[in-house]
């Protein structure tokens, strides 16, 4: 391997977003093409060799006395030479077969990358203690919103986050750590993510984790159940419980299934769903009971339904930034309902 492509390894093996996206991988399982997309600058057997140094790392790091430079640069200078040794031979003896001498290469390289793997992992260590004594401290930050009121969060990256009515988020005011990682307890939230391939955006709800590559998407966690919208770029979206991962393109819309406990991609506007910053109402042959539900929250009302809506009734219509008694207007005509509001108490009754 020359030290072009050796170059071209070490800056990935040392890329925390690559790093991520190797260690959320099943066994066996090959990079993804997006994510070989992404990293277009390398070669694809580049980015496997990486991988496999990574993962390689990853069995190692419980062996390494991480105290012990002094061990581990002597580590890698007998790899270093033995690998000079290795390619004399190879030059040499002409009867050594062709892939023999690749392998034996692969491991000398392979084990002067571990090397240097753990002497990351040592710095990173040994910074962090630093760290501990003299760096920020981890506070949590929690953004709540009643019924009825929405807001817009600068985070401490330059991102900015939309969030819903009924919605509250977490997250670290400095962003301390290898992510930048929020929660998303309750609600909805739009993310504009500020790119940043070292620190990987992501958002956790519903135990569904999102990893953003610099982007715009909106995850709607109101249910148990949970939908994700992406705008623009693309995310990664993992289920915690069983590793499941998806990796979704711009305008698709991708829906957890809590009893399934499964994620699949459904149809629909990703932009109608991320509308909600903008004070835009979408409905979509949206179930009346959610219709509802979805007013009450916006509006910061009570609705009462004095009988029962007709089955399989649905709410289809879009209002911008429009008052509730004009959304009331409108679909007690189209719905057949009547309706009495009094202040913040909205009481429907169906004609059929």
């Amino acid at each position: 391997m020359k030290n072009s492509d050796l170059k071209h390894v070490d800056q990935l093996i040392t890329d925390e977003q690559f790093r991520s996206v190797i260690h959320s991988l099943a066994d066996n399982q090959p990079i993804p093409d997006q994510i070989v997309a992404s990293y277009s600058q390398y070669s694809r057997e580049d980015l496997e060799f990486a991988k496999e140094l990574i993962r390689a790392s990853k069995e190692e790091q419980e062996s390494i006395d991480y105290g012990n430079k002094d061990k581990i640069w002597g580590s890698i200078e007998v790899a270093t030479t033995q690998f000079d040794l290795d390619r004399e031979v190879s030059e040499t003896n002409l009867t050594v077969h062709k892939t023999q001498t690749i392998w034996k290469r692969a491991m000398m390289v392979a084990a002067v990358f571990i090397g240097l793997v753990c002497v990351s992992i040592w710095f990173t260590m040994d910074q962090a203690h630093l760290n501990e004594q003299s760096g920020p401290v981890s506070e949590l930050v929690t953004k709540a919103n009643p019924s009825g009121q929405k807001s817009r969060i600068t985070l401490p990256d330059g991102s900015i986050a939309h969030l819903n009515a009924e919605s509250e988020l977490v997250y670290d005011r400095n962003f301390t750590g290898d992510q930048r990682k929020l929660y998303l307890k309750k609600g909805e939230a739009y993310f504009e993510v500020s790119k940043n391939r070292e620190k990987p955006f992501v958002v956790i709800a519903n135990n569904i984790s999102v990893t953003a590559l610099g982007t715009e998407f909106n995850v709607n966690a109101f249910d148990e159940g949970l939908k994700v919208a992406l705008v623009e770029g693309s995310v990664m979206v993992s289920n915690t419980s069983n590793n499941d991962q998806v990796i979704m393109n711009p305008t698709e819309i991708l829906e957890f299934d809590p009893v399934a406990n499964g994620l699949k991609i459904i149809s629909g506007s990703a932009q109608d769903l991320a509308d909600w910053k903008d004070q835009i109402l979408h409905f979509n042959d949206t179930p009346i009971d959610e219709a509802l539900g979805i007013l009450s929250r916006w509006y910061a009302v009570e609705i009462l339904l004095e009988n029962t809506a007709p089955k399989d009734l649905t709410v289809s219509g879009k209002f911008n930034n429009s008052s509730l008694e004009l959304v009331l207007n409108n679909l007690s005509y189209s719905l057949d309902f009547e309706y009495v509001m009094n202040n913040k108490d909205i009481k429907i009754k169906f004609k059929k």
